[in-house]
């Protein structure tokens, strides 16, 4: 059987949702091609164009020449359109003459048509991935732009759902909104939850050798408390929230070190943050998947502040899952995805979402904890237990097998 997945980022790109497809189809026993941009979150050109991970290989479309050159790119609405359009057109003239058994979409504008359509030629299964809600997030902010977007969304999405054989979703919440909202019938929606790489993620004395070195790098002393925070830097998962709590208690909090990793569109106020606190505050940039152990080894605490956003409450975090793998203590705020997973003072510590006050105080609980110990211990077993990639594999392989 022969796969072709469509989506907007790939590795060199370690992003989440990257991170997930790896993780999923590299455990198949089916060959999998992904068509991907050629470009990173940062607009970075990959000068790989084609690549092969065993199972899976990687073709990367250059995407550069449907950023509108015309007075269309003063005009956010109709440069979006534009560039969704040649996405899709790019990357259907790339599939020409290709053979598939199955088409597997992503949800972004451009390359979630180019996947139907190509579906739709080659007269093969569509499945259809959610990874964000836009549609919803769009509709809370209640304003004129939000509500062109909302209702150009959620007929793109419709169109979509509608077109498709399977929907994938990772939570159950997010297959019961989509059920209400869409008028899905509840058995086209399947639920594939992430997953942790246990072979990369678990404790090694290598990773506190390593973790040491950082450690001398940011010149932390050893008694010095790390909070990380690492993913994408947005108001989705609450950056805004971590730096006005570090800008109120930095001064009289010395013991207590910052670092960031990741990249986004809050990425500037991070490095501002560490300009005015450049002892105690770090940022670092995207790090290599294979690397982010050390990064976890190195932390006291790793902190999720996501705030109540639609997308914030049914998606659960895979770094939120890969931490609790290396028995770190987690602090995360009480969005429905995450505490589903942490049961605050069992497996980690929760605060009231968008809460400051909340938020300092779980801080200081989760530093002082005495039973920290129990706590790392009970995050690693949630995870041995419940999030492991092979049965998540296990249930898209179903799918598969159900569609061939």
């Amino acid at each position: 059987m022969k796969i072709l997945h469509i989506i907007s980022f790939f590795f060199p790109e370690f992003s989440g949702t990257s991170t997930r497809l790896y993780n999923l189809v590299s455990r198949l026993p089916y060959e999998v091609d992904i068509y991907t941009s050629d470009r990173t979150l940062n607009g970075d050109k990959i000068q790989c164009k084609q690549q092969r991970y065993n199972n899976i290989y990687a073709k990367r479309i250059d995407i550069q020449k449907c950023n509108p050159s015309c007075f269309a790119k003063y005009i956010p609405y109709l440069r979006g359109k534009l560039r969704s359009r040649c996405v899709t057109n790019v990357f259907t003239n790339n599939i020409k003459g290709k053979e598939f058994d199955i088409v597997h979409g992503h949800n972004l504008p451009g390359f979630n048509e180019a996947a139907r359509q190509a579906a739709h030629r080659l007269n093969k299964p569509f499945v259809y991935e959610i990874h964000s809600l836009p549609v919803a997030d769009f509709w809370s902010q209640r304003n004129l732009k939000a509500l062109i977007l909302y209702f150009d969304f959620k007929n793109q999405e419709n169109r979509m759902l509608q077109s498709s054989n399977y929907i994938i979703v990772q939570t159950e919440m997010l297959k019961k909104w989509l059920c209400d909202f869409y008028r899905i019938k509840d058995e086209k929606i399947m639920i594939i939850p992430n997953g942790v790489d246990l072979h990369l993620f678990t404790p090694h004395h290598e990773h506190n050798n390593d973790a040491d070195i950082l450690r001398r790098k940011f010149r932390i002393p050893a008694e010095g408390k790390v909070v990380l925070y690492a993913g994408y830097l947005d108001k989705v998962n609450g950056i805004e929230i971590i730096i006005k709590l570090i800008s109120q208690i930095s001064d009289m909090n010395k013991n207590i070190y910052w670092i960031f990793v990741g990249n986004g569109p809050k990425q500037g106020q991070i490095i501002s943050l560490v300009k005015a606190f450049p002892r105690h505050v770090k940022y670092v940039g995207m790090v290599a998947y294979e690397d982010m152990p050390i990064y976890y080894e190195l932390c006291d605490v790793f902190i999720i502040p996501r705030g109540s956003t639609i997308s914030g409450e049914f998606f659960v975090p895979l770094k939120l899952l890969e931490a609790m793998a290396m028995r770190k203590i987690i602090l995360a705020s009480d969005v429905n995805a995450i505490k589903g997973i942490i049961r605050h003072g069992d497996n980690g510590f929760l605060f009231h979402k968008n809460n400051l006050e909340d938020l300092k105080r779980a801080l200081f609980e989760s530093l002082a904890n005495t039973q920290n110990h129990r706590i790392k211990e009970a995050a690693r077993t949630t995870i041995l237990q419940e999030y492991n990639w092979d049965s998540s594999a296990k249930k898209l392989k179903t799918i598969y097998d159900k569609l061939s």
